[in-house]
């Protein structure tokens, strides 16, 4: 029987999104839990001024990861939105 090769679990070399945020007030927080939730290594992290960042993401090579990172990317997503209609700083 034979082995299939799987891919590195590296970052790939295009991001999958990007996100700006407003550093101040809880948009700093905000920023450091996104990263959390897709690991420092596989994020790209540009400071835009004193007061803005952009955060590209960066998906696995692996495939397997493919469900787990909709899934981490859906939650960013929807704590942008709910930041944004709560009037926080953030996105």
């Amino acid at each position: 029987m034979a082995m299939r090769a799987s891919l590195p679990n590296e970052p790939s070399s295009v991001p999958a999104f990007a996100v700006l945020y407003d550093a101040r007030g809880g948009g700093w927080e905000l920023a450091k839990r996104h990263v959390g939730y897709w690991k420092r290594r596989f994020c790209d992290i540009e400071s835009l001024g004193e007061n803005h960042i952009a955060i590209a993401f960066y998906a696995s090579r692996d495939p397997k990861w493919q469900m787990w990172e909709a899934r981490r990317k859906e939650w960013i997503l929807r704590e942008l939105a709910s930041a944004k209609t709560k009037g926080k700083a953030g996105a």
